[in-house]
């Protein structure tokens, strides 16, 4: 009976068919004996032989060799029978019978065989062995039949691909037979090849493959569609790839290269330059157990972590992440916390050879994080951070400790400087409101004790008022009596409390004298200070009395004064104190402040 396989637009190497599809075509044997020898078969070419590799088969377009009895077909077996000398030898079949035998094929078997295009292996019944790169250098070879070879569930076929294999197109449809070996493979193993494109679609009735290797080859490219009959598949295995170039050529196609491996365990696309992966890459892939991303590109985790609910590990070490991003850590604590099963305490991420700053304050936080979280990390003592010097450093409570004391240290100092001067500033500023409320209750003191004197005293002026002859009209109805006015009212007396020469000199009596009579009979010299003031000398000799006796003297000033005629006495008094100042605005003089404040600066002042 024979199989069929559809092979629709694809041209398939040797090596590449046997990892995709296996052709029945066997007839019953038997082992009637352990006989060894040759013969042709009717007229076609056909060299049968029992037990034996044929000398220099020439002539023999198809050799037949079957097998009772152990045979280990050695490096350079067929050279040794001469076969480099047949031109048109294409088709090599070696079977067993029900009883079996076991084959060992080493490497490089094969040579002396430069014409041969297809190479049957039958043994329903035995076993075969072959070393990693037994099928390497087959270069005609265009049918690797391993039909009914019950026996297998693992296929490796490790550095056998060389120069580049690539399908670029098309679909393979591999039909059901109960001879079929295809369908009993478990693990298949394709590694350290030259495969570079696999852009076909497999299709596998019934797939019973839980193990594929891919890995070590130069992939760059695969349909999705590949992988979508392996839904029995528990472990994939591609790394040491170029999926980045698939990445970034055809994001979607990556986005969706495992979707139909919905029973996947344990996926390793390590060492791919892949610089990012699609938020829903993994999506359907909701039993992965281990993922292992590590040796890529990688400086985010951009695809949905939450839904790998049961995910034990995650593998990015030796990536561009930097733990220091508070995204990164957001999403690490999320999944551990929210995401997987509560009940598992064990680790998942390994983050080693990536970077962790610690060179400032600014990174404590992370470091802080880190010890913290130690059981989300495997291998975490192995984790190591960036110093101040570029070393890598340990990271472990000690370390934390030494990193928050040299943080703390500025401020310590700063404290242990500022507390000194703290006191200080503190002390005087107690001090100076001290002194402040003491003379505030020193002139409210001051302020009743004048009020009381005024009231009992009929002798005792409140103020002394002295001005040039030349002012006497402004000083006469816009000072004195308002001035006079406020003040009785503030005492509460109705007797005069403001005195002035023209008013209360006694006649006939020294002026000098009258003036300094009135003087020591007031609490207070309000000067009304104008140029003519300032060039009087009798006015000149009342403001050096007051000042000479500690009078308190008010200042009052009309328009602007030439500070120029001023006499030097007048000039430092009119600098170092306030005065009382009168505004001109539309040909009336207004007061710059009020008659209550005059008055009680007047009372208040000793």
């Amino acid at each position: 009976m024979k199989h069929c396989i559809v092979i629709r637009d694809a041209i398939i190497p040797a090596f590449l068919l046997l990892a995709m599809f296996i052709v029945g075509n066997m007839e019953a044997q038997t082992c009637a004996d352990t006989n060894q020898g040759c013969h042709f078969i009717g007229q076609d070419g056909v060299l049968r032989c029992n037990n034996v590799i044929p000398h220099n088969p020439a002539g023999a377009t198809t050799v037949e060799i079957r097998i009772c009895v152990f045979m280990d077909i050695h490096r350079g077996a067929f050279v040794h029978k001469n076969w480099s000398f047949v031109e048109h030898l294409s088709f090599v079949r070696i079977s067993n019978g029900i009883t079996g035998q076991y084959v060992y094929f080493h490497s490089n078997w094969h040579a002396g065989i430069n014409v041969l295009s297809r190479l049957d292996i039958h043994l329903s019944d035995g076993g075969m062995g072959f070393d990693d790169d037994a099928f390497h250098g087959m270069s005609t070879l265009n049918i690797l039949d391993l039909s009914s070879s019950n026996f297998l569930e693992t296929v490796i076929f490790d550095n056998n691909m060389k120069g580049g294999v690539s399908i670029e197109s098309g679909s393979i449809t591999i039909t059901q037979t109960r001879s079929n070996t295809f369908w009993r493979w478990k693990n298949l193993f394709l590694r350290h090849n030259t495969l570079r494109t696999l852009n076909f679609s497999l299709i596998i009735p019934y797939s019973t493959f839980e193990l594929l290797d891919l890995s070590d080859n130069i992939i760059h490219y695969i349909n999705p569609k590949f992988f979508s009959s392996l839904y029995s598949l528990r472990s994939l295995s591609m790394a040491n790839n170029r999926l980045n170039d698939m990445l970034l050529s055809f994001k979607s196609d990556f986005e969706n290269l495992f979707a139909a491996l919905l029973n996947l365990r344990n996926l390793d696309i390590s060492n791919n330059y892949l610089q990012f992966i699609p938020s829903t890459t993994f999506k359907q892939n909701s039993k992965l157990i281990q993922l292992d991303l590590s040796g890529n590109k990688l400086s985010e985790l951009g695809f949905l972590l939450c839904t790998l609910e049961t995910l034990t590990s995650l593998n990015v070490s030796n990536n561009l992440f930097v733990i220091n991003d508070a995204g990164l850590q957001k999403d690490i604590t999320a999944f551990m916390e929210s995401c997987r099963n509560s009940s598992e305490k064990d680790p998942v991420f390994d983050f080693t050879n990536n970077k962790i700053l610690c060179s400032s304050c600014e990174h404590k936080s992370t470091v802080e994080w880190l010890i913290n979280r130690k059981s989300y990390f495997y291998r975490w003592t192995e984790l190591r951070c960036i110093g101040q010097s570029g070393q890598l450093l340990m990271i472990n409570e000690h370390f934390f400790d030494s990193l928050n004391d040299a943080c703390l240290r500025p401020t310590r100092i700063a404290l242990a400087t500022a507390l000194p001067l703290v006191f200080v500033l503190s002390l005087t500023a107690t001090l100076y409101v001290l002194y402040k409320r003491r003379k505030a209750s020193m002139r409210l003191q001051t302020r009743e004790s004048r009020i009381a004197e005024l009231q009992t005293d009929d002798d005792r002026f409140a103020v002394f008022l002295g001005y040039s002859i030349n002012d006497y009209d402004f000083v006469h109805e816009n000072v004195e009596m308002p001035l006079n006015l406020h003040l009785q009212t503030i005492v509460d007396t109705d007797r005069r409390l403001v005195c002035s020469g023209d008013t209360d000199f006694r006649l006939g009596v020294n002026l000098h004298d009258e003036a300094v009579r009135l003087m020591q009979q007031s609490n207070v010299v309000v000067l009304m200070v104008t140029d003519s003031f300032c060039t009087s000398n009798f006015c000149q000799s009342e403001l050096t009395f007051a000042i000479n006796e500690n009078k308190p003297v008010i200042v009052m000033v009309k328009e602007r004064v030439n500070e120029n005629i001023m006499p030097p006495i007048l000039r430092n008094h009119f600098h170092r104190y306030t005065r009382i100042v009168w505004m001109e605005t539309n040909g009336q003089y207004l007061l710059k402040t009020t008659w209550n404040n005059v008055c009680n600066s007047i009372l208040e002042l000793s």
